[in-house]
């Protein structure tokens, strides 16, 4: 049961007694048995953190000893103590496995330990036999050969350490007319799916979900924007709110449950960015700039790119609505006010960028603009509904963003602007004092 829960039963429970369903001695046993469930809460995700710093620490400790007096070592040393980490890693990592009920915390230190032991072996070698000196490649390789450790142990900081490296990689590749190409970095974070999926399935609430989902969703809002190379104009704008959207769904799925921020990273990275695209909707010139002419590339390349980009683009686009749909049928309504977006965005980009830019900018700039005001509007008056003063606050807040950006756009003195800031600021207090009050919590 997840604090939500626990604290709704804990509003019930006196109700219950005064009706004379459960007796006041049977609710305080009941209040007493959720209250040790929830209290020990805490303690999976600290010992997780701390056993992932306690494996980078070792293992970078014992890579500073070595490199303190390495230029003194002959090449059949150095090449013997580089093969020595790797085995040290490796006969860490064996002992976890023979050891089959050790602890989640031992499985994630030791698991980053061999990681990183392995990649200090491989780096070792490489400088001593003076191997290529390509850093996304050694990157890449790397990782590969870590990541059967993410599935042997179940660990989720291997992973994190894994989606880090496979973007890093994706910075390194110099375009779609380098040898290598960053569309294979979707390649690379599909092989990691399948251990989210299971992570997510077992208990989407425990830490080493939660962080694996928060790097996730951040390499992904990143490696996203990495791949795109075909100049299709404004194309992101659609590929950006498809995949925003799937994640701010997904994650009201797996982990609308969550009773903090942190415990719903998808909901909470997808939103957010979701939100800020379609902020800067609300600016004239994103859609006066939208076409269908390729802006770099030529060739085969350029026409993988853009075949590349627009695929992005239909998958997306294509995974929100069936997300959205799904959502309706879960009656989760709310959900739907940003879960339309890459429905606006791509019909947009279509019929302006079909030949009608100029005749259709400006009505879809207004609609952007309507869609934002009634979005916070939404948000405001939902937060007010549930008694969420963060919620009501975040509505506020978009619409006061709207509000300034258009006022300052406007030829007003500022007279008028210092008005408006007033106004702006005293609804802010004014809503959070009433909520506060209802709430029985102190005043602002």
């Amino acid at each position: 049961m997840t604090k939500k829960h626990i604290h709704w039963l804990h509003e019930q429970l006196p109700l219950l007694v005064a009706q004379g369903i459960i007796t006041s001695e049977t609710a305080a046993r009941i209040k007493s048995h959720y209250d040790h469930q929830e209290a020990p809460s805490s303690r999976p995700l600290a010992l997780t953190i701390f056993a992932i710093l306690g494996g980078v620490l070792i293992a970078g400790g014992i890579i500073l000893l070595m490199a303190h007096n390495w230029m003194e070592f002959n090449r059949s040393t150095r090449a013997f103590i580089s093969f020595l980490l790797v085995i040290l890693g490796q006969a860490v990592v064996g002992y976890a496995l023979w050891k089959d009920k050790i602890s989640a915390a031992y499985r994630e230190g030791s698991g980053l330990f061999a990681q990183l032991t392995f990649g200090a072996g491989m780096a070792l070698i490489g400088q001593t036999y003076h191997l290529s000196d390509d850093l996304g490649a050694f990157t890449l390789t790397w990782m590969l050969c870590t990541l059967p450790l993410v599935y042997l142990l179940r660990a989720s900081g291997p992973a994190l350490i894994y989606l880090a490296g496979v973007t890093f990689w994706a910075c390194n590749v110099h375009g779609w007319y380098d040898r290598s190409h960053p569309a294979a970095w979707w390649i690379w974070i599909a092989l990691l799916i399948p251990y989210a999926v299971m992570e997510m399935r077992r208990n989407p609430y425990h830490p080493r979900a939660i962080l694996l989902m928060w790097g996730l969703g951040i390499c992904l809002a990143i490696g996203t924007g990495i791949c795109l190379e075909s100049g299709w104009r404004n194309l992101w704008l659609v590929i950006y709110s498809g995949m925003f959207v799937s994640l701010y769904l997904i994650g009201s799925f797996w982990q609308g449950e969550g009773t903090s921020l942190w415990q719903r990273p998808l909901t909470f990275i997808g939103g957010l960015g979701a939100t800020i695209l379609l902020f800067i909707m609300t600016f004239d010139h994103v859609w006066n700039h939208i076409g269908w002419v390729t802006g770099s590339g030529n060739g085969q390349e350029g026409s993988w790119a853009a075949l590349h980009d627009v695929f992005l683009a239909c998958i997306t686009t294509l995974t929100s609505v069936i997300l959205m749909v799904t959502c309706r049928r879960r009656g989760q309504s709310f959900h739907l006010g940003l879960g339309i977006l890459p429905v606006v965005v791509t019909l947009g980009y279509l019929l302006i960028g079909s030949g009608y830019g100029s005749s259709l900018a400006g009505p879809f700039f207004i609609i952007a603009n309507l869609y934002f005001l009634g979005f916070s509007i939404m948000t405001l008056v939902e937060g007010i509904k549930e008694r969420q003063l963060g919620t009501v606050n975040y509505g506020m807040l978009m619409m006061a963003a709207l509000i300034l950006t258009r006022f300052f756009d406007s030829d007003f003195g500022f007279i008028a602007k210092g008005l408006v800031f007033i106004v702006l600021g005293s609804a802010f207090l004014g809503v959070n004092f009433f909520l506060a009050r209802r709430k029985g919590g102190p005043t602002p």
